[in-house]
This record gives structure tokens, C-alpha cells and sequence, in this order.
């Protein structure tokens, strides 16, 4: 039988730093609704009118794709997404600039779906830069709700609600929480155009274009996520203070757990909790449902203090003094002063753009984390009911189907047959290599995968995003485990997240396959002081932990010396 079909290209370039590897589908299909209200919610916010947003609804719940159990933009739709707003070619650039996607689009391929007449046009853009120039009053609503919304549900003991309510209560919080994120999309475009516009400003300055563009980062300020690196940091001082406590944490996890319930350890061990009861929240993937939070599993935070502690005195006071001594921006020699004055500018309302995204991703984190106790909740109920063997099974059903059932809109299904097929599809697709770019015509299963066969090299390139040079020992990861020793190693890993960055003060370096200048490797590497390259294709397969290496931070050459 012969069917109509539609060729799709799935990039996962920019989606891959939040999802690496295989996510499980509890996670995608929470993700895909996210993205769905969230981009119609932005639309309506600049303007749109309804009968647009109606006509082209497809293509906002169609944002992302599930391949092969990796997550992947729809490409394509990214693209006509942009025609809501005026000015694609643009945008077009801004946006291929940011992301940074395996293939860009041909302007000769531009298929607009969404035809904006010039009244649209106009009217989207007076809201737009209205949005953009009343910024603060934007995110001072979007801290308000998200405060409002965060203790109505530390109000409830999820144990206590029945089904329904719960299903209720959840719906309630999703609905809310992807009303205000509207808000930061206005912010991730404020980023896209004034990065664009910034990229475009440095070719006047020739040579030392890269130079300025690698030194994205405020002498003044700092991200939210330094704030978490500088407490783990005063956390470890009061460890070393004391003989008895450097002793305590030359113990396994578990055994240093079990005696910090001992009287004698009780300052220390309210230090920790404290820690925990704020960024609790934090792990590896920490966008992934599915992975155990610091607090559900303290052991992983104690191994990381435990690489901390280690570290000489100087070394923790090095770390502690660097986002306050951060050297001045890179000063061009050349370039009229008005022209360094535009530059100023643009680099300021940038730089706020993306301390502000970073913010954000970590407001994110903690309503991920919400929802994920609202599945852990109603995985032990299932356990409960003989539906699932384990509570953590929860993971590998849908939204749908979860949903559905605790509301009685499904039929009694076999879960645990389902779970162990997903099991073993999940298993299969974690052991398969996926490129970052795949072509798909047709039904699952038929995808186009260009088999990269990648060349035994010495000498590896990708783009440099905070300069430096350093030798060291490497140690290459495809996702993050708290019990790996990090202290001046050199990472290689295809992605990082914010959960990443409390390892970055130990390492000497970073490298990743996936990123670009605004990534979160390229940020936080900067705001340390620590050489980072990125769009090193295949790095994780042609460097092998415990390699000896030199890296260029400048040039973005990579040499494997052993």
C-alpha cells in the first residue's frame, strides 16, 4: 500500500544540552504539552490574532519530536514558527546564530504558512518592542505567579488527595506554570535578537570579532548558578575548619550519612540540610523527570562535597574570588567610539538577556520538580494497586495514559507488559549511536540515519567560547554522576545543563560535541575562567577517559598527547 508522506528533519543541536541521550517517554510527552501551551501562550502574549493561532495550531504542538527515545526539535516548524513575528530573514539569522542547527535552512526553501498582512505586522511589532522595553514589569508578574503558584502547592501532602483531586491539582499547576512562561519566551527572543544584532555589530571590528564574542559575561554580576557553586564552596570551608569533619568525609556516602544523625555532628549536618531544603532540587538531567533529585538521593550531593573538601584551601578561596575579580571585557583596538559605545550597549542588554535565561531554566528546574513528585505519587499508588512493580516505572507510561486512568477514561490496561516492552525498546536505543540530525518520511521505524563514521584523529576542532589553554587528564561522561572524581580533569561530554554546574569549578576544562557561545558549558565555563570549546563532532568517541590532552579555549583545537 502506497501512503502519502512527509519528509521531517529533527535536530537536536540546542535540545540535546536539556535531554541528552535517551528520555523516557513520561518525560517527552510532559515536555511536548509544555512546549505546545507555552508557544501558543507567547503568540497570544505579542499579539497574534486568534484566527492565526487557531489555523496554525499544528505546528505549535508539533515543536518537538520522540526518535528513536532521543528527543529532537522539529526543525522545520521552528522555522514557520518565526513567520508569526515580522521580519523572518531576520530573525532567520538570529535564530540559526543562538541554536545553531546541524543544517540551516536554504532561503530558497522558505515555505511560509503563516502570511501576515501589514496591519499584523505592524501591530506585533509595536507589542513586541513594547514587550521588550517593559521587560521588568514582566518578570516582576512572572516572580509573583510562580511565587503564588509554589506555595499553594507546598500547602497540600500530595498523600492526601484522592485521585481525582490529585489529577486535578496537577492539571491546575501545569496550566498555571505554562501560562507564565510565556514570559521567558519573550526573554529567549530578547536574547536571539540582541545576540544577532551583537554578532552582526562585531564584523566592524574585523579580526577581533571572536574575541569580543568570547567575552560574554558581566564584571559585575553573575548567574543564578554561581550562587549554588559559592554555597557548596562556604560548605566545604566549614568542613576543613575541623579535623574530625575532614576525617568524617574520608567515608563512603552511606557510612557519612549514618553518622551525621550522631549528636556530635549536628551544626554540620543542619548546613547540609539548609542546602538541601533550597536547591534540593538540583541533579544530573535535571529536566529529565526520571532523574533522582539531590534530596531524594543526599548521597550524590555527599560525593559532590566530598571533591570539594579535598581541594586545598587556596584552591577554595581561588574559586571563591573569581566571579568577584573577573577580569574587564576584551577592549577592541580598533573601531570608531561610537561604534565602541553601540557595542557596549548591545553587550549589556545581552548579557542581562542571558543571566536572566539562566534564572529561568533553574525556576524551571524546581516546576519540574513538582511535577515529578505529582508521578511519583501516583506511581506509588500503582504499586499499591498491583498496576506496577515499582513506583520509578511511572516513567516509562505517557501523560495520557496516566492521566486517563486515574480519571476513568481508559480501559484496565496490562501496564506492566507495556512498561517491560518500553523497557526493552528504551535498553536497545541506549546502546544505538543517534546523530544530532536524523530525516524521517513516513511512520516510526523508517528513519533515514546517516551512519557517521568518524576518523581516528590526534588533532580535533571545534569552536572556541572561553579562552585559555591547558593540558590534562580527561575524563569523558555521557551523562553526570556525582561519585566520578572531577578535580582538574578535563570534561568531554556531548551537553551540559544547569544541573552541570557544580562540577565546573573542579575541572580544568570543557568540551563538548553539541553548543555554541550562548550554551550553558560556554556561559558558566566563562564566568570561571576555564578554557571551553564546543562543536567538537564525535568527541566523546575519539577521546578516551584518562587521556592525557592540550586544549585551545582561542583556537578551539583539541590534541590528544598519549
Amino acid at each position: 500500500m502506497k501512503m502519502n508522506s512527509t519528509k521531517v528533519n529533527w535536530d537536536s543541536t540546542n535540545i540535546g544540552e536539556n535531554y541528552p541521550g535517551v528520555t523516557l517517554p513520561l518525560t517527552f510527552s510532559f515536555i511536548k504539552d509544555a512546549y505546545a501551551n507555552v508557544y501558543e501562550n507567547y503568540v497570544k502574549l505579542i499579539g497574534v490574532r486568534k484566527e492565526l493561532i487557531e489555523n496554525n495550531r499544528n505546528i505549535m504542538r508539533n515543536m518537538l519530536g520522540y526518535v528513536k527515545g532521543h528527543v529532537f526539535y522539529n526543525i522545520d516548524n521552528w522555522y514557520k514558527f518565526l513567520t508569526f513575528m515580522p521580519g523572518y530573514n531576520y530573525n532567520k539569522k538570529f535564530f540559526e546564530a543562538m541554536l545553531d542547527p546541524a543544517e540551516k535552512k536554504k532561503q530558497e526553501d522558505d515555505t511560509l504558512q503563516i502570511n501576515l498582512n501589514r496591519i499584523d505586522s505592524l501591530k506585533i511589532l509595536i507589542k513586541f518592542v513594547y514587550l521588550l522595553f517593559s521587560f521588568g514589569s514582566l518578570h516582576n508578574k512572572f516572580e509573583k505567579e510562580f511565587r503564588k503558584l509554589f506555595q499553594k502547592y507546598t500547602n497540600y501532602t500530595l498523600s492526601n488527595l484522592d485521585n481525582f483531586t490529585l489529577t486535578a491539582f496537577f492539571e491546575y499547576l501545569q496550566d498555571n506554570f505554562f501560562s507564565i512562561w510565556s514570559i521567558t519566551i519573550v526573554n529567549d527572543f530578547r536574547v536571539m535578537i540582541y545576540f544577532g544584532l551583537l554578532n552582526k555589530f562585531t564584523e566592524r571590528f574585523k579580526e577581533e570579532k571572536e574575541d569580543i564574542l568570547r567575552d560574554i559575561y558581566s564584571a559585575k554580576k553573575q548567574p543564578e548558578s554561581i550562587t549554588l557553586i559559592n554555597r557548596i564552596i562556604d560548605l566545604a570551608y566549614k568542613i576543613k575548619k575541623e579535623e574530625r569533619l575532614i576525617h568524617l568525609f574520608k567515608k563512603d556516602e552511606q557510612e557519612i550519612l549514618k553518622l551525621l544523625n550522631d549528636s556530635g555532628y549536628g551544626t554540620i549536618k543542619k548546613y547540609i540540610e539548609i542546602y538541601l531544603k533550597e536547591f534540593g532540587e538540583r541533579s544530573s538531567n535535571e529536566l529529565k523527570l526520571e532523574e533522582p533529585k539531590f534530596k531524594e538521593k543526599p548521597e550524590l550531593f555527599i560525593s559532590l562535597i566530598k571533591n570539594y573538601v579535598f581541594k586545598s584551601s587556596g584552591e577554595l578561596r581561588s574559586l571563591k574570588k573569581i566571579n568577584t575579580n573577573k577580569a574587564s571585557w576584551y577592549r577592541p583596538k580598533t573601531g570608531s567610539l561610537i561604534n565602541k559605545y553601540i557595542l557596549k550597549i548591545l553587550k549589556n542588554i545581552t548579557i542581562e538577556g542571558i543571566y536572566q535565561r539562566e534564572y529561568y531554566r533553574i525556576k524551571r528546574g524546581k516546576a519540574f520538580n513538582i511535577a515529578r513528585e505529582i508521578f511519583l505519587e501516583m506511581g506509588k499508588r500503582m504499586v499499591y494497586t498491583n498496576d506496577l512493580n515499582d513506583m520509578n516505572d511511572v516513567f516509562y507510561l505517557y501523560k495520557h495514559e496516566l492521566i486517563d486512568y486515574f480519571n476513568y477514561h481508559a480501559l484496565k490496561n496490562d501496564f506492566r507488559s507495556v512498561i517491560k516492552y518500553r523497557k526493552s525498546l528504551i535498553d536497545r536505543y541506549k546502546s544505538e549511536s543517534v546523530p544530532r540530525r536524523i530525516t524521517t518520511e513516513g511512520l516510526p521505524g523508517r528513519e533515514k540515519v546517516i551512519d557517521k563514521r568518524y576518523k581516528t584523529t590526534q588533532i580535533l576542532e571545534g569552536q572556541g567560547t572561553s579562552k585559555g589553554k591547558v593540558k590534562g587528564k580527561t575524563i569523558v561522561m555521557e551523562t553526570l554522576n556525582f561519585n566520578n572524581n572531577y578535580t582538574d580533569k578535563i570534561l568531554i561530554t556531548r551537553a551540559t545543563d544547569p544541573g552541570w554546574t557544580v562540577i565546573f569549578p573542579l575541572l580544568k576544562g570543557v568540551i563538548t560535541e553539541q553548543g555554541g557561545l550562548l550554551s550553558h558549558a560556554s556561559i558558566i565555563a566563562r564566568e570561571l575562567g576555564i578554557p571551553c570549546i564546543v562543536k567538537v563532532p564525535d568527541a566523546t568517541k575519539l577521546i578516551k577517559s584518562g587521556q592525557q590532552i592540550e586544549m585551545d579555549g582561542v583556537k578551539g583545537n583539541v590534541r590528544i598527547t598519549n
